[in-house]
């Protein structure tokens, strides 16, 4: 149930319209209030807290120092990760433009572009270029396959070329613990599809965003890779390692 200040914060911040810095959840992000994540963080409303709270307690339970942010965006996870000191190397993945220009602000802004690679790449099972198709005042809903995600089109007004690779094909990270966020709107199949390699050499706890008609698929693929499935909240689903799977779910215990 929605708190009567709520509305009174987004009236607040509609009336200060604009990009603006401000510290939020203990980091500094520069954030357009015209938009729908950027929004909902400049006003105080809620928009993943229990999620990336997760995040956090999983890499502190399951002694995870390397994070990999697939679907960044303007880079939440990657900051609020990021700003931990036990994390000590970081990749992240935005295909669109004006995400990526903001995702670099806020690594610069919290002093984390010593230890993160940012590429401005899509990730799936092959190596591509296609068209994103981008609804404007939610970036972050940027599909390949809007349709099929969402069942409509009228959102998504805008488009983008973007470069698609395989994860195995940019990061050779090798013998490391590994968090790994993945959300790309209906495409997460595909990018499990091209990271197999990642996860034979590694150890990791997976949090990936599965639309209903991708999650056999995906399961199958992380199973063969020897990742068990440890906990599922709405569209977000974990695996882990079958060495990290005790330490992940003691750490998604309490996420309800």
């Amino acid at each position: 149930m929605r708190h009567p200040w709520d509305s009174l914060k987004k009236r607040a911040w509609n009336l200060r319209r604009g990009n603006r810095i401000a510290h939020r959840r203990g980091a500094w992000f520069l954030l357009d209030s015209a938009r729908f994540i950027d929004h909902r963080l400049l006003s105080g409303l809620p928009f993943e807290e229990r999620l990336v709270e997760a995040a956090k307690s999983v890499v502190e339970r399951a002694s995870l120092d390397h994070v990999i942010d697939i679907g960044a965006n303007l880079g939440l996870y990657t900051v609020l990760l990021g700003v931990d000191p036990r994390v000590r190397r970081i990749a992240a993945f935005e295909p669109i433009r004006r995400n990526y220009a903001q995702l670099q602000a806020n690594l610069y802004l919290n002093d984390l572009t010593g230890k993160t690679d940012a590429y401005r790449l899509g990730l799936s099972s092959r190596a591509a270029t296609l068209d994103m198709h981008i609804a404007p005042d939610s970036p972050g809903d940027s599909s390949l396959e809007p349709a099929e995600v969402t069942g409509r089109l009228d959102r998504f007004t805008e488009a983008e070329t973007v470069e698609l690779r395989t994860l195995d094909d940019v990061l050779d990270w090798t013998g490391q613990r590994i968090f790994i966020k993945i959300d790309v709107e209906g495409h997460a199949a595909e990018v499990i599809g091209g990271m197999s390699g990642m996860l034979e050499r590694n150890r990791a706890v997976i949090q990936a965003e599965l639309h209903p008609s991708e999650r056999p698929g995906a399961i199958a693929a992380l199973e063969r890779a020897g990742y068990v499935s440890v906990h599922s909240f709405g569209l977000d689903d974990y695996f882990a390692h079958a060495e990290l799977a005790d330490a992940a779910r003691a750490a998604l215990a309490d996420l309800r």
